[in-house]
């Protein structure tokens, strides 16, 4: 993955928000951060999401925590708009809500 020190393993991408609450932790989210080192860095970004209409639900694992099922796009939209070249968008795009 490229020698950007981390307190986590990296290999899964800092956005895997909604993974490390489907596995109830066992997956953890790395914080998205690069240290210059003064060498000449490359890095090739890989971006893979599910579709907006994906139902996200609680995983079928012990020591999960129950949580209600969203739409991805919902939660993606949400995570967004919380930086602030995108505040004041929220309406945009209302909240499609809970699959049924």
């Amino acid at each position: 993955m490229g020698e950007s020190p981390t307190s986590q393993p990296s290999g899964l991408l800092p956005s895997c928000k909604v993974l490390e609450r489907w596995t109830g932790g066992r997956i953890r989210a790395t914080e998205h951060r690069v240290l210059g080192s003064g060498r000449e860095r490359f890095s090739i970004p890989f971006f893979y999401e599910p579709r907006p209409d994906a139902v996200i639900a609680p995983l079928p694992l012990a020591g999960v925590e129950n949580f209600a099922p969203f739409l991805y796009g919902d939660h993606l939209w949400a995570a967004t708009t919380k930086f602030v070249e995108f505040r004041g968008l929220e309406h945009l795009r209302p909240p499609r809500g809970a699959p049924p």
